[in-house]
């Protein structure tokens, strides 16, 4: 196998391992923000996702809601962003463009 194939068939099973990624709509906040009102968004949002008027609301418009805690969400995506030793010394010697 030659070189560049090693690097697509890596990034191809990486690429598949998380497709269910595609499924999820986060909500993002910009980097820095303290930590205390990072948890206090997150749990007023775990609420709202919980209450029983915004999930009627949720059924009558038709939207399936399917929550996942931030953590979850936190973990999915530094997941994804890992990349294996190897790979990342095998990227640095490559040539850029």
């Amino acid at each position: 196998m030659r070189p560049q194939e090693d690097l697509c068939t890596a990034f191809e099973t990486r690429l598949i391992d998380y497709e269910p990624l595609a499924y999820y709509r986060p909500y993002v906040l910009p980097p820095g923000i303290p930590k205390e009102r990072a948890d206090t968004l997150r749990k007023a949002f775990q609420e709202t996702l919980k209450d029983p008027e915004f999930l009627t609301d949720a059924r009558k418009a038709k939207l399936d809601i399917e929550p996942i805690t931030g953590e979850e969400m936190e973990n999915k995506v530094n997941k994804l962003f890992k990349l294996n030793p190897s790979l990342v010394a095998k990227l640095k010697g490559r040539p850029r463009g």
